[in-house]
C-alpha cells in the first residue's frame, strides 16, 4: 500500500504543460483532496507553475494537518526566489499564523529561500511567544547570514537578537541566538559573550559558543576549560571546536581532553579527531600523543586536514553491534521502524521484522551490564519500552528482547517524534535508528529538512545519532543519514537483511 501512494505521489507531482486557468483550478480541487499523496502531488505542481496565485496556494498549504502536505510546501517555498513570498510569509499565513507549526516551518523557510527580506520584519518575529518558534527563526538567521548575508540596514535584526541572546529563558533559544549573532555581527557576539559566560549559562549556550569559537575570539586554552565540563554535550563541543581550531596549542589541548575523558563513545571521537590532524594511528594511549603535539611548532598548522572518521570498532572496543554496525556507547537508545517495509516477506518467506528481531536479541544479549539502554520502535507514533534508560542485566537483555520479538505493530514510520522522544531522557547519548531511513508519518516527512531539524533539537545535548539504512536504493535515504551521522559524530549503514 505504501508503495502504491508514493507511486501516486510521484506521478501527482510529474510536470507538465504550463499551467493555465482550468489546469490551476484543478490543482486546487486536488489540495481539497482526502488523499494525503494526492495533496502533496498538486503542491509541487503548483510550486512547479510558478505563478503569483500557485505560490498562493502553496503558501496556504503550510498549514495542511498531514505532515507530507506541509512538509512539501515548506521544502518548495525554501527553494522560490519570488519576493513577494517573503512579504506573505511574514504575514497571516505565515509569522502572524495562529498555528505555531505553521509559524515554525514559515521560519525555517527564510533560511534557505534566495529571495531578499526585511530584516527589520523578520525582528519581530523574534518575539513569537512559542520557543520552538523563535529557536527556529533564529537559526534560520544563521542560515541565512553564513550563506547570503543580510543588507546593510540589518541594525535592528541584529539588536533583536543580541536581546534574544542576553535575555532569552529557553535555553536552546539562547543558543540559537549566540550562534545568530555570531553570523550575522560577530563583532557584537565578541562583546556579548563575557558577560554572558558570567551568568553561568546552560549547557546549550556554552555548546553554541564552542561552536562558534572562531567568530568570538576563543583562545584554545578558553576551549580546553570548556572542555573539563561536567556536561558531557559541552566536552564534545569543545573537543570539535579544538579540532577546528588546527593549532599546536589546540591540538596539545585536545590531547589533553582524550586523556581525561571517561566516556567511552567521546573519547573515541576525540581520538579520530587526532588522527585526522596529524596523519598518524595512534591508539587511545594518550602518551604517544602528547609526544606527538608537544613537538609542534609554534606555527604549526595540519597540510591537509581530512574530515575525521566515525569511530568504528577496534583498538580494543567492545564487541557488540546491530546489523553490523558497533555499538560504541554505553547509554543508548535503539529507535526500530516498524512501517509497512518492516513487515513485507522476502524470498525465504521470513520478513524483515524477523531478521531485525534475531539482529536485536543478538546484539542486547551481548550489552556489558555497565550500558544502560532502551528500545523504542515506532510506528504513527513511539512504543517504548521503557520510560528511561535500564540497566543492561541478564534479566532485562532477555526481556527487552522477547517484548520486541511479541510486538505486531503496523503503521507509517513517524522517525521524528520518536526521536524527541528519545532526546527527552537526559540520560541519553547515543541514538541507533534501524530501518529504510523514510519517514513516513507525523508532522516532519520531508526528509530533505531532517538534518537542520535534528541539528536544532540537539544543541545543548550532542547526542550521537548512528543509523542502519535497510533495503532501500534512493540515493537521498541514503546520504541524508550520512548527513545527520556527520553533523552528530555518529555511523551510517546501507545493509541488507
Amino acid at each position: 500500500m505504501r508503495l502504491l501512494l508514493a507511486l501516486l505521489f510521484v506521478l501527482a507531482a510529474l510536470p507538465g504543460r504550463s499551467t493555465g486557468g482550468d489546469e490551476l483550478a484543478e490543482l486546487k480541487t486536488r489540495l481539497r483532496d482526502r488523499d494525503k499523496w494526492v495533496r502533496a502531488g498538486a503542491v509541487e505542481k503548483l510550486a512547479a507553475a510558478g505563478t503569483p496565485e500557485a505560490w498562493e496556494e502553496v503558501l496556504g498549504a503550510l498549514a495542511d494537518p498531514a505532515g507530507e502536505v506541509a512538509d512539501t510546501a515548506q521544502w518548495e517555498l525554501g527553494r522560490a526566489a519570488v519576493p513577494e513570498l517573503c512579504a506573505h510569509l511574514l504575514g497571516k499565513q505565515g509569522l502572524g499564523a495562529k498555528d505555531a507549526l505553521v509559524r515554525e516551518r514559515a521560519a525555517e523557510v527564510f533560511g534557505r529561500t534566495p529571495a531578499p527580506v526585511d530584516p527589520a520584519r523578520l525582528a519581530r518575529g523574534l518575539l513569537d511567544r512559542e520557543p520552538r518558534v523563535r529557536r527556529a527563526l533564529l537559526a534560520a538567521v544563521a542560515a541565512r547570514a553564513g550563506a547570503q548575508g543580510f543588507p546593510e540596514d540589518a541594525d535592528k535584526l541584529a539588536y533583536a537578537v543580541e536581546r534574544c541572546a542576553s535575555e532569552e529563558r529557553d535555553p536552546r533559544a539562547a543558543g540559537e541566538a549566540l550562534l545568530a549573532l555570531a553570523a550575522l555581527a560577530p563583532e557584537r557576539a565578541r562583546a556579548a559573550w563575557p558577560r554572558l559566560a558570567a551568568d553561568s549559562p546552560p549547557a546549550a549556550v556554552t555548546c553554541a559558543a564552542a561552536r562558534c569559537a572562531q567568530a568570538l575570539g576563543l583562545s584554545a586554552g578558553h576551549l580546553a576549560l570548556l572542555g573539563r565540563s561536567k556536561e558531557r554535550a559541552v566536552r564534545a563541543e569543545a573537543a570539535a571546536a579544538l579540532a577546528r581550531a588546527g593549532t599546536a596549542d589546540a591540538a596539545r589541548a585536545l590531547v589533553d581532553l582524550l586523556a581525561a575523558e571517561g566516556e567511552e563513545r567521546l573519547a573515541r571521537c576525540m581520538l579520530e579527531e587526532l588522527r585526522a590532524l596529524s596523519g598518524l594511528k595512534h591508539g587511545r594511549d594518550p602518551r604517544p600523543w602528547r609526544d606527538w603535539a608537544v613537538a609542534l611548532p609554534a606555527g604549526w598548522r595540519p597540510a591537509a586536514r581530512t574530515p575525521a572518521k566515525a569511530p568504528a570498532e577496534g583498538d580494543g572496543e567492545r564487541s557488540v553491534s546491530l546489523a553490523g554496525l558497533p555499538i560504541l556507547s554505553g547509554r543508548v537508545v535503539f529507535l526500530i521502524d516498524l512501517s509497512g517495509s518492516m513487515w513485507k516477506e522476502r524470498e525465504d518467506r521470513r520478513t524483515r521484522k524477523e531478521a531485525v528481531d534475531a539482529e536485536l536479541r543478538t546484539c542486547l544479549e551481548r550489552l556489558p551490564e555497565t550500558t544502560r539502554f532502551n528500545v523504542i520502535p515506532y510506528t504513527s507514533h513511539p512504543l517504548p519500552w521503557k520510560p528511561g534508560l535500564e540497566p543492561a542485566t541478564a534479566r532485562n537483555r532477555a526481556a527487552a528482547a522477547t517484548w520486541f520479538e511479541g510486538l505486531r505493530d503496523q503503521g507509517t514510520g513517524n522517525f521524528f517524534d520518536a526521536f524527541l522522544l528519545a532526546l527527552a531522557d537526559p540520560e541519553v547519548d547515543s541514538l541507533v535508528m534501524l530501518g529504510d531511513g523514510e519517514p513516513t508519518g507525523g508532522a516532519r516527512y520531508r526528509l530533505e529538512l531532517l538534518p537542520a531539524l535534528v541539528d536544532l533539537e540537539n544543541l545543548g545535548r550532542a547526542v550521537v545519532i548512528d543509523s542502519i539504512v535497510v533495503g532501500t536504493r534512493s540515493r537521498c535515504t541514503i546520504e541524508t543519514w550520512r548527513e545527520i551521522a556527520r553533523r552528530t559524530g555518529g555511523m551510517s549503514l546501507h545493509v541488507e537483511l
